[in-house]
This record gives structure tokens, C-alpha cells and sequence, in this order.
């Protein structure tokens, strides 16, 4: 090739490649590398747009191989993770130090003269903090500054000084210039790389759109990284034939799977929009048929609560094939030509659940057999009557309404309560009658079967709500839990005293019994208990030496029907008493509190000097004009930090009330105890002083500290406190 057209074609080169070109040979390196064709490199630097000029001090090969590779000056085989443009140097982690010398070492080779070190370290190349050196350079220099200096000429030092510290001026002044020329590359090169990405990414999505995918399945927003996918795509070079024909495969194979999921999401959306239609549906019809009177002995505010629910109405034969069916929505014209054949299966699901719930009315220890099955051999299962006689459920069915309708026909069912974040917790049993027990326990049982499987009644309850509904009458009962609003408590205990008594719904009034006859049950055993002990010569603490009686005054049962009117009589009774009792301190019953009866009923451990009063009349059969000795108040342990009592047990407090920590508290109970004024400073002396010391007794000469003592100070007791040893 004749050499003219060899020096047109390199001078289309870049400068690395001119690199590659001349490590290809010798020939081509001993012509590249000879100074006679420096243009070449000049031209080939020219390609690159603001590359600054080769500095003085470097060649023009030497300068193309420190900008544009990477590979590490000192082993030659390693990525460069280092490159220092003021130093030239450009190394590996590892082999930074054979590059470099630290500025000790230069110190101790210039015989730690710091006049010379201070002279020759600004005449070796170094980083901008100055916290190395290029090796080679340094030692190079050092020994030129003490071959100038054994000259014994100072002009000619002067002048080597001077010509040295140019040259490191131009070094970085070069340095500076050529770290903007790389900064800005790299961004340029990156703005560059994410067009080239975007322009091969949409190639890639028109041709798959072509090929007929869904727009929907070529984004990946909201999936799971996909790797594969992403190699394919982020890649800043531009799409050919050939690559396009060797990724195809391997995209279309990921877009199938994609395409596969979204058709089975999609689906469940439809089908989940489909349940929640027939739901309002279905909830529209349970509405209609309650105000319709469809209900007959039932609750008719409770009536929706017997129609199927979630998973039960799903699977109802007439409502399967509304869900399973992949349609768009449930048409009302649909649902309506259906409605008789859904009212059949609501017909037959209702007569089923009301046959097991009469099985656990017969199985009176529901409670154990619950997980085992009926003792009829019938599990509580809606399942197990898929295939059962329709006709003989219809048979059965007129008298399972007269046994649920019957008013002992209570249930005993869980409770919870929302804690947020979709939690729920457990609280006390409630008492419910058909077809409230039906309400799925707000929700944690999804199909009735559930549901029936947490129901309970026991012999107690039976037999207690039978007693009762006997007293008050089967048929007007009925009337009232058939026809009164939910709010509307017509029942009333006459056992109870005159202001213990609050109007009741039947299963509050249940309920209610079963309360007293458990309390009675738990006093009469701990009052056999203290007899047995008073009888041993024991003695109780804070009691008299004879323990009083407990009177079962709920037996033998009294209850009455009240009026509306009579109802709102004793609710305003009730609250005016409640409000005239907002400042009363807190009271107990000195006998119930040394039995631990309390422990069966909280509500009544402390409570308003009233209803205990009440409490101990009704309980223990004491005489109104005694009753006062056999209460007590309930005091606080002692002071609180302000060296008050706090507000919730202090009634005379005119400031705040409702805030226990007030420390603005008006009145000291204690001063009538010791006879002066009790408060935080006290409190603090007593600890130093004990209680009764002078320094003790005045909050002037507290808040004076010339009258304290001198002398070591004793630290506060804490231990001493927290044991009753001291106020608090």
C-alpha cells in the first residue's frame, strides 16, 4: 500500500486505535512511533472533539494511552481503579504505592533538611492535597536538585528552581483542563447511551407490536425484575437483523408467561367485580324480603343476617354460574329472571342452617361437641346436607322456626372488636337469638358453617332463659324481639334494688342472671371459706371478726315488660344519678374485696359510693342505716409527684378535673392529717429529715434555703418509698 493513502486512512483514526495499530507490529510501530510522523497522532487527536493538547512533558503516545486506556502502569493486566492527571499516574488499588511516595519518605531522602524538603517537594508533580508523589519523577528530581546544589553555583540552582516550578505549572494547569474535558465526556457518553437505549427499545417494541403482543405486556411497571428482559433491551447499541433475529425467541418466550398472568389477573378482576354486584344484589333482596314481612316469627331488623353470605351465596346452585361466568358485570335484567330459582336456593340454605342451629339447641353441651359433631351423629356442616331430602327439610322446617322463635332459644357467640391495620381482638361472649347470631362474628367466619361452628348454648343458659320467658310470658316476648327496634331495651330485672336496675333488651336480661347466679355461686363459696378460717381462730384484715353473708337476691326470679315511656323514665333517672356521682371518689365493699369476689365481675371492685351502698343492701342484707360501716373509700397509695393527691381522687379539685396529673391541685387531704400544709418540698424533706421534722412542716422555709441544715446531704430513699417506708 503506498504510504500516502496509509497516512489518509489513519488519519481517520482515533488516537487509541492508533495505539492498537502500532502494538499490531513492528513495522507499524517503528513507523507510528517515530517522531517524524508526530502528525499522524495530532491528526487522530483532532477526531476527538475538546480534547486538550498534549502536555510538554508527555508524548503523544504516552498521552493517548494515559487518557483512553485503562490498564494499570505498573502490572499491565489489572483494570486501573486510580488515575491521577497532575502525577501521570494511573494504577491498580494494589499498586498505588509502587506508584507513588509519600511525602515522609521524601523528607528522609533529603536527609531531613526541611529547608530542602520544602524547596523540592514543589518541584515534583503531586495531587492537589499533596499526599503523594509520582515515584519515578521524584526520585528523578531529587537527585538533579543535589547534583545542581554540589555545584556550588546559586545562579544556577535559582535558575533550575525557577525553570521547574514553570513546568509544574503547566502540568496542572493541564490537569485541570483535561479532568473537564473527562467529566464532561462521561456525561455526554451517558446522555448518548440512554438515547441509543430508548431508540433500541422502541425498534424492539414496534417490531413485537407487529408481530400482534399487547401494548400491555411489553412495560414491566409494577413487575418483578426481569433480568433477561433487561439485558436484552438496555443496551446502547443500535438494533440490527442479526441481533434482532437472536433475541426474538427469548422475547417473545417472557412475553407469553407475561400474557398468561395478566389474562388470569384480569379474569379474577371480573369475577371479584361480579361478587361484589351480586353481593349489593343479594343485599337488596334480603332488605326487600324483611320489609316485606317475609320474616314471619323473626326479627325483621335482623331478618338480612338469615340470607346467605360470601362463600355461602357464591355457591349457591341459581348465584355459581353469575360468578363463574366470564362476563363483564351481572346484569339486573339477568339476576331478575333468575330471582325465583335464587329465592328457592335462599330457601333451602335458610332451612338448613335454622335445622343444625335446632340440633345445638338439642345437644345442650354444645360447647364440647361442637368439634366432634351433633350427638344426633350430624356434624354442624352445611355440607353434610348437600344431598339432603328437600322434603323433609320442608317437613321439619315449620318446627325449627317454632323452636328458634321460642325466647329461650339463645345462643352464646364470639365477639371482636377492630384494633386497626386489619386486627381484631377477642372480647367477652355476647348472648344473640336467630337470625342475629348469623352476623359471622363481624366477619371472621366467611361461610355459615363457620359461623355455626363458634355458636354455643349450655344447659345454664337453656335453662335460664326458659325460667324467665315462662315468668314474662312466651308470646309477648316474642312480640318485642320480633317487632322492637334494635335500641329498644322493654325489660327490666325487679330484683334488683330501685337505681341498680337499668332497662335491659331479653338477651341483656339473660344475661343478667347468669351474672348474679355466678356471683352468688363464687361469694357463697369464699364466704364457706372465711367461716372455716374465722372458725380456726384466723383473723381477716379489715374486716369484722364474723364474715358477713352474701343473700342470692335474684332468686327467685323477677322481671317485668316496661313501657317506651317508662324505658326513657329510668334512662334520665339513671344519667342524672350518674352525673350527681362524677365527683365522688371510688368505693368498695369491705367483704366482697377480702373474698376476691370482685375478680368474676371488674365493674365492681370500684365503683360510686352509691351503687355500693346499694351493693351491700342487696348483697349482704345489710340495713340501710349500717350500710355506711361495711364501705370503704378507696385511697391512692399516697402523693404524686407534685406532692398532691391527683385529681381522679380528688373531689374538691376546682381546676381541672378530667386531667389526673393537674399540679394545680386546690386541696390537700394531708393537712388535715398532720395539721399543715403537705407538698413537694415536704416530700423531699421527709426523705432527708423524716416525717414530722420542722424542715418538714413549711413550704416558706422549704422554698428558704438558709434555714436548711448544713452538712452532707443524704440522698432521696427511693427503695425506701417505693416500700411504704416513706409518702409518695
Amino acid at each position: 500500500m503506498p504510504l500516502d493513502i496509509f497516512v489518509e486512512i489513519v488519519g481517520h483514526l482515533e488516537p487509541l486505535d492508533l495505539l492498537h495499530l502500532a502494538r499490531s507490529n513492528k513495522f507499524l510501530r517503528a513507523l507510528l512511533m517515530n517522531k517524524a510522523n508526530k502528525i499522524l497522532w495530532k491528526s487522530a487527536r483532532a477526531t476527538i472533539e475538546d480534547l486538550p493538547d498534549c502536555p510538554p512533558d508527555l508524548s503523544e503516545p504516552a498521552y493517548a494511552s494515559l487518557v483512553f486506556e485503562s490498564i494499570c502502569t505498573v502490572c499491565g493486566s489489572t483494570r486501573a481503579s486510580k488515575i491521577d492527571w497532575s502525577t501521570r499516574v494511573r494504577a491498580c488499588k494494589k499498586h498505588v504505592p509502587d506508584a507513588t511516595i509519600p511525602p515522609n519518605l521524601m523528607f528522609l531522602m533529603l536527609d531531613r533538611n526541611q529547608d530542602e524538603y520544602v524547596v523540592v517537594k514543589s518541584l515534583v508533580p503531586s495531587n492537589l492535597a499533596m499526599t503523594y508523589f509520582r515515584r519515578t519523577e521524584a526520585l528523578a528530581i531529587i537527585a538533579e536538585y543535589k547534583a545542581v546544589k554540589s555545584k556550588g553555583d546559586p545562579a544556577a540552582l535559582e535558575k533550575y528552581i525557577e525553570e521547574r516550578k514553570a513546568q509544574i505549572q503547566v502540568i496542572s494547569q493541564h490537569a485541570v483542563a483535561i479532568e473537564r474535558w473527562k467529566l464532561n465526556r462521561g456525561v455526554e457518553r451517558s446522555q448518548k447511551n440512554k438515547e441509543m437505549i430508548a431508540q433500541r427499545r422502541n425498534s424492539i417494541f414496534q417490531k413485537l407490536q407487529e408481530l400482534g403482543w399487547d401494548e400491555k405486556d411489553l412495560h414491566s411497571e409494577g413487575r418483578a425484575v426481569e433480568l433477561e428482559w433487561n439485558r436484552m433491551l438496555e443496551q446502547p447499541a443500535a438494533l440490527t437483523n442479526m441481533i434482532w433475529n437472536r433475541i426474538r425467541p427469548r422475547l417473545e418466550a417472557i412475553l407469553q408467561v407475561r400474557k398468561e398472568k395478566r389474562l388470569v389477573q384480569e379474569k379474577q378482576a371480573r369475577k371479584n367485580l361480579r361478587r361484589r354486584e351480586v353481593d349489593n344484589l343479594m343485599t337488596t333482596m334480603a332488605s326487600d324480603s324483611a320489609a316485606r314481612g317475609e320474616n314471619g316469627k323473626f326479627s325483621r331488623y335482623h331478618w338480612v343476617f338469615a340470607f346467605p353470605a360470601l362463600e355461602d351465596l357464591y355457591d349457591l346452585p341459581s348465584v355459581k354460574p353469575f360468578i363463574e361466568a366470564d362476563e363483564t358485570s351481572v346484569t339486573i335484567d339477568a339476576w331478575t329472571e333468575k330471582e325465583q330459582d335464587i329465592k328457592h336456593d335462599v330457601k333451602i340454605h335458610q332451612m338448613k342452617v335454622r335445622r343444625l342451629l335446632v340440633r345445638k339447641l338439642l345437644d345442650t353441651n354444645s360447647s364440647t361437641q361442637a368439634a366432634q359433631g351433633s350427638q344426633h351423629g350430624e356434624p354442624y356442616d352445611l355440607g353434610t346436607l348437600a344431598n339432603f331430602d328437600l322434603q323433609r327439610l320442608e317437613a321439619e322446617d315449620e318446627a325449627n322456626k317454632e323452636a328458634l322463635a321460642h325466647p329461650a332459644a339463645i345462643f352464646l357467640t364470639p365477639s371482636f372488636r377492630s384494633v386497626g391495620y386489619g386486627q381484631v381482638e377477642r372480647q367477652a361472649p355476647v348472648l344473640r337469638t336467630y337470625p342475629a347470631i348469623l352476623t359471622n362474628v363481624l366477619g371472621q367466619a366467611a361461610t355459615a358453617s363457620e359461623c355455626l361452628v363458634s355458636i354455643t348454648v349450655s344447659a345454664t343458659l337453656r335453662d335460664t332463659s326458659k325460667a324467665l320467658a315462662s315468668l314474662l310470658g312466651e308470646e309477648e316476648i316474642s312480640e318485642i324481639i320480633r317487632n322492637a327496634p334494635l335500641n329498644q331495651d322493654l325489660f327490666r330485672c325487679d330484683a334488683c334494688l330501685a337505681g341498680m336496675s337499668s332497662p335491659m333488651s331479653w338477651s341483656q336480661l339473660v344475661g343478667h342472671y347468669l351474672d348474679e347466679k355466678q356471683w352468688f355461686e363464687i361469694a357463697h363459696t369464699k364466704q364457706i371459706e372465711l367461716q372455716s378460717l374465722v372458725a380456726a381462730g384466723s383473723t381477716l384484715p379489715s374486716s369484722p371478726s364474723a364474715p358477713v353473708g352474701v343473700v342470692d337476691d335474684h332468686t327467685p326470679m323477677r322481671a317485668s315488660i316496661i313501657s317506651p315511656e317508662e324505658r326513657e323514665r329510668m334512662l334520665d333517672a339513671k344519667a342524672h344519678a350518674d352525673q350527681l356521682d362524677d365527683s365522688d371518689p371510688w368505693w368498695t365493699c369491705k367483704h366482697c374485696s377480702n373474698r376476691s369476689v370482685h375478680d368474676t365481675n371488674p365493674s365492681r371492685k370500684r365503683t360510686k359510693k352509691r351503687e355500693v351502698l346499694l351493693h351491700v343492701r342487696a348483697k349482704h342484707g345489710i340495713a340501710e342505716d349500717e350500710a355506711e360501716n361495711h364501705i370503704s373509700e378507696i385511697r391512692p397509695p399516697g402523693l404524686g409527684w407534685f406532692g398532691f393527691y391527683n385529681d381522679l381522687y380528688d373531689p374538691y379539685d376546682h381546676f381541672d378535673p378530667h386531667d389526673p396529673f393537674d399540679p394545680y391541685d386546690s386541696y390537700d387531704p394531708y393537712e388535715d392529717e398532720f395539721g399543715y400544709d403537705y407538698d413537694s418540698f415536704d416530700d423531699h424533706d421527709e426523705g432527708l429529715y423524716g416525717q414530722g421534722h420542722p424542715y418538714a412542716q413549711s413550704e416558706a422555709e422549704d422554698s428558704d434555703g438558709s434555714l436548711l441544715p448544713t452538712g452532707p446531704s443524704i440522698p432521696f430513699d427511693f427503695v425506701a418509698m417505693l416500700a411504704g417506708g416513706l409518702p409518695y
